[in-house]
């Protein structure tokens, strides 16, 4: 289902790698699906994007991109991405503090 573009079994494939669930943990695959389904809009899959580059984990950390994807996340209601990016910047997180 991943490979014809589900957004969800995307998402959760990149639940699954990261994890280490049923495949062999692969960070830089689970980014690969999180940034598919992230793409397509899935808040989730926005929110674990931007927890990956938040702490570096499979992509080098880029506070930028983070940003954007706790951003894009919080939009549609997600609230741990809203918590993440407001703590980033209360404590100055590699954004500025506000």
């Amino acid at each position: 289902a991943a490979a014809q573009g589900h957004t969800k079994a995307q998402a959760q494939l990149g639940l699954c790698a990261s994890r280490g669930v049923g495949m062999e943990q692969d960070l830089v695959q689970a980014v690969g699906y999180f940034r598919e389904a992230a793409i397509h809009g899935s808040d989730v899959a926005q929110y674990n994007l931007a927890v990956c580059y938040h702490q570096g984990r499979g992509v080098e950390r880029d506070m930028q991109w983070a940003e954007a994807f706790y951003a894009k996340a919080g939009e549609q209601g997600h609230v741990k991405a809203q918590f993440n990016l407001a703590l980033c910047h209360l404590k100055g997180d590699g954004l500025p503090r506000n």
